[in-house]
């Protein structure tokens, strides 16, 4: 499942780079037309929508590797000792 997301940060990094590059060019008048104006912002909006996803996923997987490694360590044997790391 990781691979999975790590490949979905990976397409959004592209398609982030062409949503920027379709922008540029609608403001300079290289690209005429309301549909392309339409299409970005439809599309920055799924973008920023899939990028939050992406982000609670991290902070969610963080948040569990942060726990397990508290629950490996008894209070009663680190008494005193610095943290180990696992």
């Amino acid at each position: 499942f990781q691979d999975e997301v790590e490949g979905l940060e990976e397409k959004m990094k592209d398609l982030e780079a062409v949503t920027h590059d379709a922008d540029d060019r609608l403001r300079r008048g290289e690209i005429d037309g309301a549909a392309v104006g339409r299409w970005l912002t439809k599309f920055k909006s799924v973008a920023y929508e899939v990028e939050d996803v992406l982000n609670e996923f991290d902070a969610n997987e963080l948040i569990k590797k942060t726990q397990s490694n508290l629950r490996r360590i008894s209070p009663c044997s680190t008494y005193g000792a610095p943290p180990t790391t696992g």
